[in-house]
C-alpha cells in the first residue's frame, strides 16, 4: 500500500513538474505581425497586423523597456495562461502610436475572453495599457 501511494505521488508530481509551456516557434515569431510592426505605415495597418496574429493564434503584447530587456518571473505564467506573448523591443521600439494601436486590439481580444480578470495578472509596462484602461466607452472592447 505504501509503495502504491509513493508511485502515485511520483506520477502526479512528474506530470506537473515536467509540463511544457507553449511558446511561438521561430517561424511563427518571424512571420508574426508583431515582427512586422516596425515597418507599418499607419495605425490601421498596425491593427490589421494584430488581427492577423489573433487569427493565427499567436498574439503579442509589446513592451519597450529601453537598453536592457526586462523579464519578470510571472511572464511565463501569464503567457501560458492567456496564450498571449510578450514582445520586448528593447531600445529599438517602433512608433508608439503603432504599438498602442496593435496592443489595443490585443487588449480588446483579452477583454472579450477574460473581461477585467487578466489586467491584474499583466505587467504594468505594456505600451498603451493605461490609455486603454481609461477609455470610458465600452465600444473599444469589441473587435471589429
Amino acid at each position: 500500500m505504501k509503495n502504491l501511494l509513493i508511485i502515485s505521488f511520483l506520477l502526479l508530481l512528474g506530470g506537473y513538474g515536467f509540463g511544457q509551456s507553449s511558446y511561438p516557434t521561430i517561424e511563427q515569431y518571424n512571420n508574426s505581425g508583431a515582427n512586422k510592426l516596425m515597418f507599418a505605415k499607419d495605425t490601421k495597418e498596425a491593427e490589421q497586423l494584430a488581427k492577423m496574429d489573433i487569427a493565427k493564434g499567436v498574439p503579442f503584447l509589446h513592451l519597450c523597456s529601453g537598453e536592457g530587456a526586462v523579464e519578470v518571473t510571472s511572464d511565463s505564467l501569464f503567457q501560458a495562461w492567456y496564450s498571449v506573448y510578450f514582445y520586448e523591443h528593447g531600445c529599438m521600439c517602433p512608433d508608439k502610436k503603432l504599438v498602442k494601436a496593435y496592443n489595443f486590439i490585443i487588449l480588446n481580444y483579452l477583454y472579450q475572453g477574460y473581461e477585467h480578470g487578466f489586467i491584474s495578472d499583466m505587467r504594468n509596462d505594456v505600451i498603451g495599457l493605461k490609455g486603454w484602461n481609461r477609455r470610458s466607452d465600452s465600444s473599444h472592447y469589441k473587435l471589429k
